[in-house]
């Protein structure tokens, strides 16, 4: 069947029509919605993510100034219709006040949760957060969006139909210019324009179709920008991340050096520390001889800097035997083996410890009589026995030991020899039968406030 020139192009705008339809009515506002939807979640993801990693990091530091910045992030979101946080005792805290909540809360088509545990990387929990979003600003959006794609289509059709058969000879070429730019841009191209020549009605769909190409162009670069936008937004956040994370370790680190690392865990974990009772250990006391008379003899920097250099040699030992440094009292230096990891080790670890300490300092004694230098020799002492260990104070807190098998330890350490490790019978008794030491029975001395106490000279048997 012939079909005339007119029916052709009136049939022509038609398809194009459909065409342009479906693609500003459908496809173009389905893309728009995911988009919007994709990138809503993930701002809701991110927003959760970085309130849970504030009260993470806040309980951490046990600070709630950062607890309560990171809640306040939240206020400056209109789309939040509120977050909750419920840590590990149950207890909830939620933002905005006043808030009803619904902790069972599932997703739907007005609603969005997140939901983020506040973990730290040891596997520390702080509860979690639940956070919930309304989607009204979505579907506002696409409403507009669609209400326009759909004006913009009753304007081109009714042209179509207004204009189809008065002007088929002069239109069928930028009719079909039109359709082909309509069909690449429905597949994504949007540099496509048509010839606006003339000043008819076929000219001016070329314009509304040119314009629409413009704005939908324009939206592109716009949501580009939010993207990247975002894009900056989250690397910010990862290099907060990794300050954040950088001065955690320093923290921890410094927390170590106070601290042993069970009960430095424990501290983090719980704002405070349970005090432990141990059945036995190893006290050691390690005392300089002389000190006064070979401190007249030295400046003050030189003093300090010689007393550090040794307790430094003396960290490394005592660590080297997994023995837990106590603290300096002076020229004393205080440690205990056994704790706070249990082991029946202790008492060998210390006197192993000790002889070491004795090496060392009758070294350091040769290099500084070669120059002339006043030197450190020490007396040892260690005894073995129940005590309580704990951590006591707020500002300065520091990791503690109490017990009379503290006060018996220094008696060992008051009451032996120079450059000999003086043992009580307690500790005899848990190593005596060691091949690798050399006893010798001192028999009764008398000990401040304790009497008569039986005391050996521990050493390490020469190979034969």
């Amino acid at each position: 069947m012939k079909i005339s020139l007119t029916k052709r192009i009136w049939l022509t705008v038609a398809v194009i029509i459909v065409i342009f339809t479906v693609l500003v009515v459908y496809i173009i506002p389905n893309q728009q919605e995911e988009f919007f939807t994709e990138t809503f979640n993930n701002e809701a993801q991110n927003l959760t993510s970085i309130v849970a990693l504030g009260i993470t990091v806040g309980n951490d530091k046990m600070n709630y100034e950062v607890i309560e910045g990171a809640m306040d992030i939240t206020r400056e979101d209109t789309r939040l219709k509120y977050l909750v946080w419920i840590d590990d005792f149950g207890d909830t805290t939620i933002v905005p006040e006043g808030a009803r909540i619904d902790l069972n809360i599932q997703n739907n088509d007005t609603i969005l949760t997140q939901k983020k545990e506040c973990i730290t990387k040891k596997g520390t929990s702080y509860g979690y957060v639940l956070a919930v979003f309304s989607k009204q600003q979505i579907h506002d959006n696409m409403n507009q969006i669609r209400f326009s794609a759909i004006v913009v289509s009753v304007v081109v059709f009714m042209i179509g139909i207004l204009l189809g058969l008065w002007l088929a000879k002069t239109i069928s070429n930028p009719v079909i210019a039109i359709r082909d730019a309509a069909i690449k841009v429905g597949s994504g191209d949007l540099t496509q324009k048509v010839g606006t020549t003339g000043v008819d009605e076929i000219s001016e769909l070329s314009k509304a179709f040119n314009k629409m190409v413009d704005d939908l162009s324009d939206a592109e670069v716009k949501i580009n920008q939010k993207n990247q936008a975002l894009s900056k937004s989250n690397s910010d956040l990862e290099e907060k991340n990794n300050i954040i994370s950088i001065e955690k370790k320093k923290s921890d680190k410094l927390l170590l050096n106070i601290l042993p690392e069970k009960t430095a865990e424990e501290l983090k974990k719980y704002g405070h520390t349970k005090p432990q009772h141990y059945n036995e250990v190893s006290v050691m006391f390690i005392d300089f001889v002389k000190f006064t008379h070979i401190a007249e003899k030295l400046t003050p920097e030189e003093l300090v800097q010689e007393i550090d250099y040794c307790f430094r040699k003396f960290d490394e030992i005592v660590i080297r035997y997994g023995i837990e440094k106590i603290k300096t009292i002076g020229d004393a230096y205080l440690c205990v083996g056994g704790l706070p990891e249990v082991n029946n080790t202790h008492s060998r670890d210390c006197i192993r410890a000790a002889h070491e300490i004795h090496e060392f300092l009758l070294v350091r004694s040769n290099e500084r009589k070669k120059q002339s230098l006043p030197f450190f020799e020490s007396r040892i002492g260690i005894h073995s026995g129940p005590l309580v260990a704990g951590v006591v104070g707020i500002n300065k807190f520091a990791f503690d030991i109490w017990g009379d098998t503290v006060n018996v330890a220094a008696r060992m350490e008051s009451a032996g020899e120079v450059n000999k490790i003086n043992i009580s019978r307690s500790t005899y008794s848990l190593v005596s039968e060691n091949k690798e030491f050399v006893f010798e029975n001192r028999g009764e001395h008398m000990a401040k406030n304790k009497g008569n106490m039986e005391m050996y000279f521990a050493s390490i048997a020469k190979p034969t």
